[in-house]
């Protein structure tokens, strides 16, 4: 649809006026009327007429008026142009702030994935690094601990294969006992590693639960009953059968067949190794007492931070000691007595379940 141009007819007479209007509008035209000559200026710069019909009778000068009033369209002409351009500068500001703000946008994310991947980065680098930490202690483990008792068996057979006859029956009943205890001690360094292997696994969580301590500690006796046989050795258990506490019972009972198997290793022949239980408002502690070479907690402390055994005692046992101790939130340490005799403490705390 043609848009209908506009005429502005001015004059003091109201019948020319309405004559002109009626011509104009059969003409298709948009018609204003103005009565006097202020009126028309206001008019013109209200309505921008495209025709201006001016009486010289309104207006004292109607060419001066005239010019006036193109002078006026032409400023009405240029603030609308710059109303225009003023829009339009402000429509693309804010295009390119959206533009700026998506890119921040996407930069921020991308910023925070790149995070995520190097923080999961450097959670495999850990990883990496403690596995690698677990290998080097596994292959000192069994370049240490595996290669003694291996050794003796070896060298007892091949003494035996080699020279039988040189052997009477006394003779080959004590290598035929140090070939039981090696073999022993090899088994037991082997079960030891294969758990403390198995405690470096990520997966590998514990099964806590209420247990009561006098059967686990007389099953580590049945186990260790070859050993302190061979000792004469007794072990005497005082901890009451309901005495009970919040652990996991395989890793309780690896704990303390460590310790009692230190305790019969450090102990003289013919003696006593003593278990009991100490039960207050701090928690429940289990402990091992025995004579022989004392052995402190600073000399517990070496041994977890050094590669190699120390006093006679496994230090592959002792770390695995640490490692369980240390998933079942209890804590082990070491004394010595005025009689120099040494006390392993286990402490268990007030668990509420």
């Amino acid at each position: 649809m043609t848009k209908r141009k506009k005429v502005l007819i001015a004059d003091d007479e109201v019948d020319l006026c309405l004559l002109m209007k009626t011509y104009f509008l059969r003409k298709n035209y948009e018609v204003y009327i103005s009565h006097s000559c202020d009126e028309v200026i206001i008019k013109a710069k209200e309505l921008q007429p495209d025709f201006i019909f001016i009486s010289k009778d309104i207006c004292n000068d109607p060419d001066k008026k005239i010019q006036q009033l193109k002078v006026k369209n032409l400023q009405l002409d240029t603030a609308q142009k710059q109303r225009y351009w003023l829009i339009a500068g402000l429509i693309l500001l804010l295009l390119v702030a959206v533009l700026l703000f998506i890119i921040y946008t996407n930069k921020k994310q991308t910023a925070q994935v790149l995070d995520e991947k190097n923080k999961m980065l450097s959670r495999l680098n850990t990883d990496l690094e403690e596995a690698n930490e677990t290998k080097a202690k596994l292959f000192s483990i069994i370049s240490h601990d595996l290669r003694s008792p291996i050794s003796q068996v070896y060298q007892f057979l091949k003494l035996q294969q080699l020279n039988p006859q040189l052997h009477n029956a006394e003779q080959k009943q004590q290598l035929s006992t140090r070939i039981q205890e090696a073999t022993g001690s090899l088994l037991e360094t082997m079960e030891d590693l294969l758990l403390w292997s198995k405690t470096q696994m990520s997966q590998f969580n514990t099964q806590m639960q209420r247990t009561a301590l006098y059967p686990v500690v007389s099953q580590c006796e049945q186990l260790l009953k070859l050993n302190t046989d061979a000792k004469g050795i007794r072990i005497k258990n005082t901890i009451p059968e309901d005495t009970e506490v919040f652990t996991d019972p395989y890793f309780l009972q690896s704990i303390l067949r460590n310790l009692l198997q230190n305790a019969i290793k450090a102990s003289p022949e013919n003696e006593v190794v003593g278990i009991e239980c100490i039960i207050n408002k701090q928690g429940i502690s289990v402990l091992v007492t025995n004579k022989g070479i004392p052995f402190s907690q600073h000399d517990y402390e070496q041994v977890l931070s050094s590669d190699q055994t120390g006093k006679g005692l496994s230090g592959l046992g002792l770390r695995l000691v640490d490692e369980l101790s240390a998933k079942l939130n209890v804590k082990v340490r070491f004394s010595v007595g005025a009689d120099d005799s040494t006390t392993a403490e286990i402490h268990f705390p007030i668990v509420h379940t």
